[in-house]
């Protein structure tokens, strides 16, 4: 209710919307136009490792972006869903490098994790899990929750359980930024361009 009260005032203000400006340039999005799948792994891979940066004194979201667009432009094959299963931290710290990346065990885990469940269950694509959600991102997220343990965040407050979910939520939204938005012409067809958006809560930055 309290969101739904501030954007009406923000509309009574004069505020006008502008577009989801998702950074094309900071990210990969070579085959997007092309409904191609190597975006979308290269989405996951980096959405898997979205957390937890202030440890490194300067290390930011953009250079996490950038260093694996920088890995996937050198090496297409980087981010199929055999080498995700098998990643070690050997290889994000060379991915990361010069940067010292928190965390690397466990974010190794977290990108094995979303190999190996692509490849379980939607033939080694994340693109394939996208469209199993047909056009729905909160099916998506539904999705991303149910096979990717690393995205479940959640906790047991006050006796109540309480789910966050918003890297999934990111995930989702990121995957309509690159691909959904882009096709206007083709909207009602586009399995990316979800029907259902505005579903999708709030989420805050990660250091709030």
């Amino acid at each position: 209710e309290a969101v739904a009260k501030f954007a009406s005032e923000l509309v009574e203000e004069g505020l006008q919307v502008q577009e989801y400006d998702w950074d094309l340039d900071m990210h990969f999005v070579e085959d997007a136009e092309e409904l191609g799948p190597l975006t979308a792994q290269y989405i996951f891979v980096v959405d898997s490792l979205n957390f937890c940066f202030w440890p490194t004194d300067g290390l930011e979201y953009e250079h996490l972006a950038g260093l694996l667009k920088s890995v996937i432009e050198k090496d297409k094959d980087a981010f199929n869903a055999v080498a995700l299963a098998r990643v070690t931290a050997e290889d994000l710290l060379r991915w990361f490098s010069p940067w010292q990346i928190p965390q690397i065990e466990e974010r190794a885990l977290r990108v094995q994790e979303v190999g190996q469940a692509l490849l379980a269950h939607f033939d080694g694509l994340a693109l394939n899990m996208v469209k199993a959600a047909n056009r729905s991102a909160v099916q998506l997220v539904d999705l991303i929750t149910q096979h990717f343990a690393g995205f479940r965040d959640h906790a047991v407050y006050q006796g109540r359980q309480v789910a966050f979910l918003k890297r999934a939520q990111i995930l989702v939204s990121d995957i309509w930024g690159a691909y959904g938005r882009r096709k206007p012409d083709i909207f009602a067809s586009h399995p990316c361009a979800f029907t259902d958006l505005d579903q999708l809560t709030m989420f805050a930055d990660y250091r709030v």
